[in-house]
């Protein structure tokens, strides 16, 4: 609210020196805290179309009251773009939503051009969330929607649904976050640790373990579980929920012993975590803890070891 605050006492000055770089400056960090809060509204619309038309006239060099304004390639713009594109997409208004994310991969694309970048997997990673939310309305919408999508349900990459091009998508964003060149030139090893890889790897298992191919899912968990154990300043609760998706996958892929070894593991880590103050990390513990003894539960009854 503070930072709204300025923003409109702002618009009403013109004391401040450099007052339109003050009010982009505003915008962002208004933009920011929308955007951690998760508000979608129309005070967040209206706050990045804002942003928008000033960079594009701070571009151009043109006043406040011009609104011929022509897209201009520029770093803060696509990052704009992206943002108004993801506010979309979290309304379920995906040709909206792909269509402002197009035009934001492109301008990176042209921005940085012949190498890997961040901000394009960025892009790529949001699009085929769009495409994975596509694909969970066609299967849930309408039965007939749903038989359409039938064989992509089958097997991911095996026709070319919405699922299959949300993994594309992420198989290109991972890349550009590992900087994996084709021909095998030499990149940097720190884009391996950057954390929004992690949120693709995750959004790769998932959509494998939705469609059953747990083996594909099991490769990916690891991965991210191995990013997260070595990351700094990585919560609990994101170890936790990564270590349980393997012991998971292991169930489902028959690899029971391991599996079990992961739950006991999980469940000295939540009782030795229960000792919070915190009622919520308490109660989280608590399901996490019931999740646990009940799929230990139905190992080791496929086992035969009923007294277990």
């Amino acid at each position: 609210q503070g930072a709204l605050q300025l923003y409109e006492d702002l618009k009403e000055r013109d004391d401040v020196e450099d007052l339109e770089q003050a009010m982009i400056h505003t915008l962002f960090e208004v933009g920011d805290l929308q955007w951690e809060l998760g508000d979608v509204g129309d005070e967040a619309h209206s706050i990045q179309q804002d942003l928008l038309k000033r960079l594009l006239q701070q571009q151009q060099h043109q006043p406040q009251t011009n609104h011929d304004i022509r897209m201009v390639d520029h770093e803060d713009v696509a990052k704009v773009l992206h943002r108004i594109g993801i506010l979309h997409g979290r309304v379920n208004d995906w040709e909206e939503g792909h269509r402002w994310l197009q035009q934001s991969l492109d301008m990176k694309q042209r921005l940085f051009s012949g190498v890997f970048h961040t901000e394009i997997g960025r892009t790529l990673n949001a699009l085929g969330m769009l495409k994975v939310m596509e694909g969970d309305a066609l299967e849930y919408n309408s039965s007939a929607a749903a038989d359409n999508t039938q064989e992509d349900m089958n097997e991911i990459g095996s026709s070319t649904g919405p699922w299959t091009e949300a993994m594309r998508l992420f198989d290109e964003a991972e890349r550009h976050y590992k900087g994996e060149q084709d021909d095998d030139d030499e990149h940097d090893d720190d884009e391996n640790d950057h954390p929004d890889l992690v949120k693709v790897l995750d959004n790769q298992a998932s959509l494998f373990r939705k469609h059953g191919q747990n083996d594909m899912a099991l490769a990916k968990y690891r991965e991210l579980l191995q990013l997260l154990e070595v990351g700094s300043s990585v919560e609990e609760e994101a170890l936790l929920e990564a270590r349980m998706n393997v012991a998971d996958c292991l169930a489902a892929t028959g690899e029971c012993q391991e599996a079990i070894s992961h739950y006991h593991h999980l469940l000295e880590r939540v009782s030795h975590t229960d000792n919070n103050d915190d009622d919520d990390v308490s109660e989280d513990n608590m399901a996490m803890e019931c999740a646990l003894r009940h799929n230990l539960g139905a190992i080791y009854a496929t086992q035969g070891h009923m007294e277990r």
